[in-house]
């Protein structure tokens, strides 16, 4: 038990420290500012407008949609991009093991 709240405590940590790199990273601030941009328009333009047979205002039903589809697309992408950036600025090779230290090579 005491493993695992030790690695959960780690994980937090680390999703708080990259958190707040990303707020202080101008790319990740104009994304933020593109896709709240973009999701408020598009929910403004629609805010009179009804599915059909359930008298649901459009912004309700579509609202927890955007998020979700925001949420997966920054799980899927989010790190995929952190990835090729660090491997293009060099931080990825410094995590590199060494080959002294490898068994077996």
């Amino acid at each position: 038990m005491n493993r695992t709240r030790h690695a959960i405590g780690l994980g937090l940590r680390r999703g708080w420290t990259e958190f707040v790199l990303s707020l202080r990273s101008a790319q990740d601030q104009g994304f933020y500012l593109f896709t709240a941009v973009g999701t408020l328009t598009f929910l403004w333009f629609n805010r009179d407008n009804q599915l059909e047979g359930t008298g649901l205002m459009y912004p309700t039903y579509a609202l927890p949609s955007i998020l979700g589809a925001l949420l997966a697309f920054g799980v899927v992408i989010g790190p995929a991009f952190a990835l090729a950036m660090e491997r293009e600025d060099g931080t990825l090779l410094r995590h590199k093991p060494s080959r002294t230290g490898c068994r077996g090579t």
